[in-house]
């Protein structure tokens, strides 16, 4: 609109279409609120909104006087004809009630009427009987002392409803208003408050938005909802019902297009154009007050009427639409929408807001003093348009958005246009890191897992720096990251752009879902027998975890190394380890490792005999030998031992070279090839026990402990390891453990271990060492020891990780031709020899004294594996018989001429007379 003789016009105009009306008190809306004075005395405020369109004089007679017969001591009427009059009253189901003595603090009320400077005088509620509509404010207040109770309730009733578009029956209706209070929870609670005026004027077809301004003296949680509008309907004392709203209408959406935010409390809204959907509209918003567990304190309601009317060519003050709306000019805070800002605790925020109305002037309100504690507001204008700039600094952080709203009128005549924004503010506190959000990876095959940095506070723009087990990753910097696996650990610092500040979230590695198991103490293993026959057992006899097909071990799938068995329990197992994949029936598996031991196998020989020369006689004997044919396991250790050391070499690996047995990586795995030509040079011997083993030590590089540390022996043939796949078939020879390792090494040291079980060597075939071990955290460096070159023969195979289980890895990453210096504890093999002669000994391999037969040998080691060798020993068949067929006498005494003639028989060989 234009100034001047235009705005006259629009006056004159205004005067013409607003006639006068019939006279009746109409009440425009109302609501009631306590504030706690002391003790058990409060406040009770009432403010009632009198439509001025309505009778002339003072409304509602019979308050703060006692005048009226149907409203004696202010409750509400005992009947219903006719007279339907005004009424208060304090109530409980403790018992009792209070009579309020109400004093009317603004005696001839307060006119509110939404009408510009110049048509103000011409309004209904002035003394020259103008027509422009007209809203005055009545404020009722009384005190009084109520004793503990859960719902102390303060209601107020007048049948002079204002008629309304939305609700059925409006006109002449009763309205009813109250509050509740409960003085058990708090007693010394006030209940929260409306500051905003109600009953405003809206243009049809413009949007808008109401803020209701709602706030609590005790600064409690509060919740709000638009509730249904009430009245007190029939005879006698009359019952409390709510009234029925027209179609399209609802207590939820009381104007069309209308949108109520319950954590800001403001209605926003586009009312329908046409005629009929002019007038007023029953809006009734309901207000609860929290304490800290969650009990309701007090319960507000204001019912109250919003008016909708034509406003032809004249358009509300407004503010641009898009990203370039809203708010603008923020300092000391970021803008993160429209009509939202966040602001750190303490930091000074600065921001505007502008309205545009083309051909009008704007003036500026806000309710910062009411919402903002200690915040300026400052309008500056300029042609069609004005500008509010709020100044604050921020409070404590809290959850919860404070908001201030800034309203916008225009000086349009008689009726101003007026329009209102709620702006959002989040206080949060600097940015610190709280933890991580993970999602699980499935199974140990899927990459599928994610984590998401958590933070608490702080304004953003964020940037995130990812390190993978322990190296900075570039291409991660996102704020989750996803496709992980559980092998993976992972850490992250998060940069707040906003003031560059910092925090860091330490190593994670995500879990896995269910994975799936072999219960402890549920295996068992059958070893081989003394014969060497591949009779080994693995008898898996529980699983959990995963998605099994059936509960129990049969429920899974089963993939066994170096064997077709596809079952929880494979038999005729040769001697070896043995790997297992078992599945479900997701193909999600898990890999577990046996080993199946057995005793050496050996034969028992007669190596060396005498026979007897004579007939009947015991001057026999017999040796017998034995032969180790394969080697094995024994649980028995040497009473003493001798060591043989192998290798002479004095090169030792740097921190960062293999082969070393101790450290190098978190997770390693090696083999080492000693040859047959080394081990007898070193003074091993066929069926020798090998008890102790240990490697030299030059350099601990401060390794300390080796987690998880076991050894395995066993045999092969080949003079040089494979530079792709370890040796298979070996023994357990040390189980499972944390092996500390020497510190402070300063010289060449011997690092021995006594073995769990024995290993027994063949005789001729190379011996394969390995060493495997996995570190759950440590060091990357490892213990230097001896190593001595082999030529062109390969002698030591890796592989390393950081996260996965060495032990169960078949790969070889790298080889090379030397071996570590190693040093054997040995003894022989022990074994029991049992003679059938009678003259039996255990400790002695050969047997004497023995007759002519066949004589058996039953030679025992220490897991009672036996052997049995035989031998006949002969004698001659026939014994030896001499006679003396005759005898030739001497002829003279002295002389040696006598003879003798002997027939000798039978016995062995040349005989020989003497």
């Amino acid at each position: 609109m234009k100034p001047g003789l235009f705005r006259i016009l629009g006056l004159l105009v205004l005067l013409f279409i607003f006639t006068p009306k019939l006279k009746a008190t109409h009440l425009a809306g109302g609501d009631i609120s306590y504030t706690h004075i002391d003790g058990d005395t409060f406040q009770i405020k009432m403010n009632l909104y009198w439509d001025c369109g309505g009778s002339a004089g003072a409304p509602f007679v019979g308050l703060p006087t006692n005048t009226n017969t149907n409203n004696v001591n202010r409750q509400p009427p005992t009947g219903f004809g006719a007279a339907r009059h005004n009424g208060t009253r304090i109530t409980s189901s403790c018992g009792g009630s209070v009579t309020p003595t109400w004093i009317l603090s603004n005696p001839g009320g307060t006119e509110i009427s939404q009408l510009c400077a110049d048509s103000i005088t011409y309004s209904e509620c002035g003394t020259l009987g103008g027509t422009l509509p007209g809203l005055e404010l009545y404020t009722y207040i009384d005190t009084v002392v109520l004793s503990s109770c859960s719902n102390w309730t303060v209601s107020f009733v007048s049948f002079a409803r204002n008629t309304s578009v939305n609700v059925s029956g409006s006109s002449g209706a009763t309205m009813y208003i109250d509050a509740s209070i409960n003085t058990v929870v708090d007693s010394t609670n006030s209940t929260p408050i409306f500051s905003a005026d109600p009953a405003p004027y809206y243009c049809q077809g413009q949007q808008a938005s109401y803020d209701f301004q709602i706030t609590d003296p005790d600064g409690d949680s509060l919740h709000a909802i638009l509730e249904s509008a009430k009245q007190i309907t029939g005879g006698g004392a009359g019952s409390i019902t709510t009234m029925s709203y027209l179609s399209p209408y609802s207590s939820a959406q009381p104007i069309a297009n209308s949108t109520f935010n319950a954590a800001t409390g403001v209605l926003t809204f586009t009312p329908a154009t046409g005629g009929t959907n002019a007038g007023n509209f029953i809006v009734v918003i309901e207000v609860k007050d929290y304490d800290a567990s969650g009990n309701v304190k007090s319960t507000v309601r204001r019912d109250f009427q919003v008016v909708t009317r034509d406003c032809g060519s004249n358009l509300v003050p407004k503010i641009k639409a898009g990203v370039n709306g809203g708010i603008s000019n923020v300092q000391g805070g970021i803008r993160t929408d429209t009509l939202y800002v966040e602001v750190i605790e303490g930091d000074s925020l600065d921001f505007d807001l502008k309205f545009y109305d083309p051909g009008d002037s704007i003036y500026l309100s806000a309710n910062n003093a009411l919402k903002l504690s200690g915040s300026n507001f400052v309008t500056s204008t300029a042609r069609d348009s004005a500008v509010g700039t709020i100044s604050w600094r921020a409070g404590a952080a809290s959850p919860t958005a404070r908001t201030v709203t800034i309203t916008a009128e225009d000086d349009n005549c008689a009726i101003s246009g007026i329009n209102s924004k709620t702006v959002k503010i989040l206080v949060v506190d600097s940015m610190t890191c709280v933890g991580y959000n993970e999602l699980a990876q499935s199974c140990s095959q899927n990459a599928d897992g994610s984590l998401r940095a958590r933070t608490s506070g702080g304004l953003g723009p964020y940037g995130f720096v990812w390190r993978k087990n322990g190296i900075l990753d570039p291409s991660l910097t996102t704020r989750t990251i996803t496709g992980i696996k559980s092998t993976d650990s992972y850490s992250v610092t998060v940069i707040d752009s906003f003031n560059n500040t910092t925090c860091a979230l330490g190593s994670k590695n995500i879990a896995k879902v269910n994975e799936i198991s072999v219960v402890p103490d549920s295996v068992f293993v059958t070893n081989l027998d003394c014969d060497g026959n591949c009779l080994g057992e693995i008898d898996i006899r529980e699983v959990i975890g995963g998605t099994p097909t059936v509960g129990g071990p049969l429920g899974y799938s089963y993939s066994w190394s170096t064997t077709s068995d596809t079952t929880n329990h494979p038999d005729t197992l040769c001697a070896g380890r043995y790997f297992v994949t078992i599945s479900d029936q997701r193909s999600c598996d898990t890999v577990y490792r046996f080993y199946v031991n057995g005793p050496p196998t050996f034969t028992a020989s007669i190596v060396d005999f005498d026979t007897i020369s004579c007939k009947g006689d015991s001057t026999g004997s017999a040796t017998v030998r034995i032969d180790v044919i394969s080697s094995g396991t024994t649980s028995d250790a040497c009473d003493s031992v001798s060591f043989d050391t192998l290798g002479t070499g004095v090169t030792a690996n740097t921190f960062s070279q293999y082969p070393t047995p101790f450290g190098r990586r978190k997770k390693v795995k090696q083999q080492y090839l000693y040859r047959v030509s080394e081990l007898k040079a070193a003074g091993l011997s066929d069926g020798d026990k090998i008890s102790n083993l240990g490697f030299l030590i030059s350099a601990d590089n401060f390794i300390g402990t080796v987690s998880n540390f076991e050894l395995s022996m066993g045999v092969t043939s080949k003079d040089t390891l494979s530079s792709t796949n370890f040796i298979p078939g070996l023994f357990s020879v040390f189980d499972t453990v944390s092996l500390s390792v020497p510190l402070g090494v300063t010289s060449d040291t011997w690092r021995m271990m006594s073995l769990t079980n024995s290993f027994v060597w063949n005789g001729d075939s190379n011996i394969v060492v390995e060493v495997c071990f996995n570190n759950a955290a440590g060091s990357q460096i490892g213990a230097s020891v001896r190593n001595t070159t082999t030529g062109t023969n390969r002698s030591y195979t890796v592989f390393e990780s950081d996260i996965e289980d060495a032990c169960l890895k078949d790969t070889v990453l790298q080889s090379g031709f030397t071996h570590p210096n190693l040093r054997f504890g040995v003894c022989p093999s022990e074994v029991q020899y049992l003679w059938t002669s009678g003259t039996s000994s255990y400790i002695d391999s050969t047997d004497i004294n023995l007759w002519s037969a066949t004589h058996f040998v039953t030679v025992t080691n220490e897991e009672n594996c036996s052997d049995t060798a035989s031998i006949f020993i002969n004698e001659p068949a026939v014994a030896l018989v001499a006679t003396v067929d005759s005898v030739v006498n001497v002829n003279c005494s002295g002389d040696t001429t006598g003879m003798a003639f002997i027939t000798a028989s039978g016995g062995t060989g040349v005989l020989t007379f003497a």
